[in-house]
């Protein structure tokens, strides 16, 4: 974070001045202050209006649109796309270079921040260059490298201007984005001579913001959309475009609905309130139990039977041997017939 980073250099120049090599802390002038985040959210557009943005482009451009919404290419790098560059075999387009001015002097450099990327590239995506080589063939177009004064490398470009040389950023974007974004109904359509609106937040880097969309809206994690746009930090790509994540509330519910319906399911239940953690270990525990406890019962005799039943059903008083009353066995003696006993 801006922030994060202003601190750290307080911290390092207060250092430095401890140990006496800055005379001062610059960074405690009263004159300087920390930069403005901007926190404005990222607005992508809709499908519709990437294909009417595309519809109203000269047609020797209108692929553009394809790689910057289909690839997430910024404008210097479609630019500077080359025919070495997109491989139809594997289907992958490798973002190795960047047209950009160079103290107002075209020339060819790596893409922002150096870094080098593999892109996937759509089927429709490699549809669109294939018929635009077609009708526009590459143009072989030498430019220094990376300085106005550097080595000359000659490259093949996808994209040219009329003239047959490499097209211009400034001339692009007045005299073809600019326009298409007002027949597009994107920004108004000026009065007769007047210049055609500003509208930052509509360049062509809207398509980057486009193509980073419809990768979040389709599951796409952040470290690898932050590889194919070029990003060097994903935490950079997890600022811009975190409002853009889907929401994981339903995917959570129906992940955890399907765990816990698992037990009533097996069980029979059909009750509509989830289990607990040990309703669902007792559960467990009693049926493994009640399978264990049933067997074939093994024959008895009726001897065994009757024993059987009287020591289950005895009661606990039952089980006291109180002492013999001899006076009850004679009166019951005395009562009973001759040959007879009690029973």
């Amino acid at each position: 974070m801006p922030g994060c980073a202003c601190a750290k250099e307080r911290a390092a120049l207060s250092a430095a001045v401890d140990d006496g090599h800055l005379p001062q802390n610059p960074c405690a002038a009263r004159s300087v202050r920390p930069p403005t985040v901007d926190n404005t959210r990222v607005t992508p557009w809709t499908p519709e209006r990437v294909f009417a943005v595309r519809a109203a482009m000269p047609e020797r451009f209108q692929a553009m649109v394809d790689l910057g919404g289909g690839c997430g290419l910024r404008q210097g790098e479609i630019l500077g796309v080359a025919v070495d560059a997109i491989d139809f075999t594997s289907d992958t387009l490798h973002a190795v270079q960047q047209l950009k001015l160079s103290r107002s002097k075209a020339v060819f450099a790596p893409p922002k921040g150096g870094k080098l990327r593999d892109v996937p590239l759509p089927g429709p995506v490699a549809d669109a260059l294939r018929e635009h080589m077609k009708r526009f063939p590459p143009v072989d177009v030498t430019l220094p490298w990376k300085v106005a004064d550097g080595p000359p490398v000659t490259k093949r470009l996808i994209f040219t201007g009329p003239r047959g040389g490499h097209a211009w950023r400034t001339s692009l974007n007045e005299e073809a984005w600019k326009p298409a974004l007002a027949a597009a109904g994107v920004t108004p359509v000026p009065d007769r001579g007047q210049p055609y609106a500003e509208s930052r937040e509509n360049g062509m880097h809207a398509l980057r913001h486009f193509y980073a969309s419809v990768l979040l809206d389709a599951g796409e994690n952040i470290k690898a959309l932050a590889e194919y746009l070029g990003h060097s930090d994903p935490g950079l790509t997890l600022r811009v475009y975190a409002h853009l994540m889907p929401s994981s509330q339903e995917r959570i519910r129906k992940a955890v609905a399907s765990v816990f319906a698992r037990p009533r399911f097996e069980s029979g239940e059909s009750s509509s309130v989830p289990p607990t953690r040990n309703q669902i270990t007792d559960t467990k525990s009693r049926t493994t139990a009640f399978q264990i406890t049933i067997h074939e019962p093994t024959p008895e005799t009726k001897s065994q039977k009757q024993n059987h039943g009287r020591q289950h059903f005895k009661s606990p008083s039952m089980n006291r041997h109180p002492k013999p009353n001899h006076r009850n066995k004679i009166t019951d003696a005395a009562a009973c017939p001759a040959g007879r006993t009690g029973g």
